[in-house]
């Protein structure tokens, strides 16, 4: 009987192991080449645009990621928008919300959360470059 326990409790825990790693991934991400900047006191120095496209070949969001580094030679306070474009120039998604301090000739080393923005709107699928606009907020 206690053998019998010992079975089921075994087989119970492969089949738990055998089933926990089925799920995959089926998202693949699609790189983008057109990122610009507009700024007068930030030089971009890494960035990358791409969409994540599912299984079925729809596009389920669009992200862009960047680092700056400050070209001025004093501390610089700035506000950050990011604007998603189409092939025809139409703005199809806007973020203001991120805001960035730097150094004098100082750059970011590392992506976080506050160099990304992510867009899953309907037009995702449409989006063909992103415009960073990087200006210093009221000294």
């Amino acid at each position: 009987m206690r053998k019998n326990i010992k079975i089921m409790f075994f087989a119970m825990v492969l089949v738990g192991v055998l089933f926990s790693g089925c799920q995959k991934n089926e998202t693949k991400n699609v790189h983008l080449k057109d990122v610009f900047l507009e700024s007068d006191v930030f030089e971009l120095i890494y960035s990358d645009l791409y969409k994540a496209v599912n299984k079925t070949g729809k596009v389920e969001n669009v992200t862009v990621k960047w680092l700056f580094r400050n070209m001025v030679n004093r501390t610089v306070k700035a506000n950050i928008t990011v604007e998603f474009y189409d092939n025809n120039d139409n703005l199809v998604f806007s973020d203001s919300t991120h805001k960035i301090e730097l150094g004098p000739n100082m750059k970011e080393s590392y992506v976080l959360e506050s160099n990304k923005v992510s867009y899953n709107g309907k037009y995702a699928a449409k989006v063909k470059y992103v415009v960073i606009k990087a200006f210093e907020a009221n000294r």
